[in-house]
């Protein structure tokens, strides 16, 4: 049985007891220490874990290290993980930083250390690893540039990484409705500033959104981007200046069927068409809508003309209460490649199966020439989770749902306080 020490978010220990394995009770955490190993000329030693193991199985990463075992300090635990995982020793360690995981309940203490020793007195840890590579900075960099490396624990090295000159995230994708807009949907005084702040950096800032161009253009106006804008939930790419980069429509039988199925549950279709909204019927929810999307909508004179015209995306105003349900029941409809999901609570959307914000932003990314593991993504809806997982690091917000939460590499604040500003700040400036 191996027993751990109980700390509080500060870091510090509350005296209590908790055991490897079991449930850590919530508001307590558990302390892990990382170590980066150098050597002497330069080089980085990378191991890769074993196959075997549940999390990250033949996944690279740069350091060795585990949970501290009751009674151990930082430095006491990461020399002892160091010896039991590479066979080597060190007395003098550099601190890095502290990184507090609240969706893992982890404490994490990361360091860097250089050895001196023959490149093949390396041992490897029997179930934890199975091979290993020095490698120059060089390679290093260009490793931590692909899918081999483990996201968060990249985001845990950064200061280090980018002191270095090895690593630095070049585009930030932000969601807007809970995400970067507070809840009275405006953009906050901090976040104004952050993205500023970022821009001049010279990170690229895109709009990653369920909003129709027109809602995603005035808020991309207001700070200042430059970057192609993702909207209809990657339905479309677009330049700020209006001009369409990508854009793809629902197949005319899914997009009819999408309609008449919601006229059938008695819910509210806004309805996006060449750029057009369509309302069905024109009532208080379509006035409502106008706040998401910046346009007055039109009446619908046929769904089925409407459906041969063209139709980006559908979207069904119901209630919080009803539209789970509708989803779950809408999956096992006929579609013949239709992709649905809530984009708020009381959203359902359907676009292309081939549409998502994730393949937007890899679409994106390869006219930036931007890698995924260089982008950070940032969203609270069931309509980002394929996008915080593409992404290099995909943080929810604090006001996420707990299936996006549980997804992320990173929780931040609520979008009511400065969730965009807070996460620019630790990872881009």
């Amino acid at each position: 049985m191996e027993l751990w020490d109980a700390y509080d978010a500060y870091g510090n220990k509350t005296g209590e007891t908790l055991v490897r394995g079991e449930l850590i009770p919530d508001g307590l955490y558990h302390m892990v220490c990382e170590v980066l190993v150098r050597h002497a000329d330069g080089s980085v030693l990378c191991m890769k874990r074993a196959e075997s193991k549940p999390n990250y199985g033949g996944f690279w990463e740069a350091t060795a290290g585990g949970s501290a075992l009751q009674g151990e300090d930082p430095l006491t635990c990461i020399k002892r993980e160091l010896r039991e995982e590479t066979g080597l020793s060190c007395e003098t360690f550099r601190y890095i930083g502290t990184d507090v995981d609240g969706q893992s309940q982890t404490i994490y203490h990361t360091f860097v250390c250089e050895v001196d020793c023959g490149k093949d007195t390396v041992s490897l840890q029997e179930g934890e690893t199975e091979e290993y590579r020095w490698l120059t900075p060089a390679e290093f960099k260009a490793l931590l540039r692909t899918p081999k490396m483990i996201a968060m624990q990249t985001k845990r090295f950064l200061p280090y990484y980018k002191e270095q000159g090895w690593f630095a995230y070049r585009l930030l994708a932000l969601d807007m409705d809970g995400t970067l807009l507070n809840s009275k949907g405006e953009l906050s005084p901090g976040n104004r500033l952050a993205i500023k702040e970022a821009l001049a950096a010279g990170v690229q800032v895109t709009i990653s959104t369920g909003r129709s161009l027109q809602g995603a253009l005035w808020c991309a106006g207001e700070l200042g981007l430059t970057c192609p804008l993702i909207v209809y939930n990657g339905g479309m790419l677009a330049k700020v200046t209006g001009e369409i980069l990508y854009s793809k429509e629902m197949l005319p039988a899914d997009a009819l069927l999408a309609m008449e199925e919601g006229v059938k549950h008695g819910v509210t279709l806004c309805i996006w068409s060449k750029g057009k909204l369509y309302g069905y019927p024109l009532n208080e929810r379509t006035a409502d809508y106008v706040r998401f999307s910046g346009v007055e909508p039109l009446p619908v004179e046929s769904l089925e003309e409407l459906a041969r015209q063209g139709v980006t995306k559908v979207l069904w105003y119901g209630t919080k209460e009803e539209i789970p349900g509708f989803w779950e029941e809408m999956k096992q409809k006929p579609f013949a490649n239709t992709h649905l999901c809530p984009s708020q609570p009381m959203f359902l959307e359907f676009f292309h199966g081939e549409v998502s914000k994730a393949a937007a932003l890899e679409r994106l990314g390869a006219l930036l020439n931007i890698q995924r593991e260089e982008i950070i993504a940032m969203g609270d809806g069931a309509n980002d989770l394929e996008l915080l997982a593409y992404a290099g690091l995909g943080v929810a917000m604090g006001n996420a749902t707990d299936a996006v939460k549980k997804k992320a590499d990173a929780v931040t604040k609520t979008n009511d306080e400065d969730g965009v500003a807070e996460v620019i700040k630790k990872y881009l400036l």
